[in-house]
């Protein structure tokens, strides 16, 4: 559950043809890098890296996000 009383977790994607402006983090419009589903999630909510290369460093001060490649077993 997210900080938000009665709150479902969310579902973010990544994708390398995704857009960080654009794009809504859904499956059909993924960002384009880690950092931007990180700063958009809660607590709780799951992210899922689709297949591809994403260079740089990727970090957040919240130890509570999941961070998966899509597909993979939950």
């Amino acid at each position: 559950m997210s900080p938000c009383t009665g709150a479902v977790s969310r579902i973010w994607y990544v994708a390398t043809y995704g857009n960080d402006e654009a794009g809504s983090g859904h499956t059909d419009l993924p960002f384009r890098y880690p950092t931007k589903a990180l700063f958009e999630a809660w607590p709780g909510d799951r992210i899922f890296l689709k297949t591809g290369a994403y260079p740089g460093a990727c970090g957040s001060q919240q130890r509570t996000h999941t961070v998966r490649a899509a597909g993979a077993a939950i």
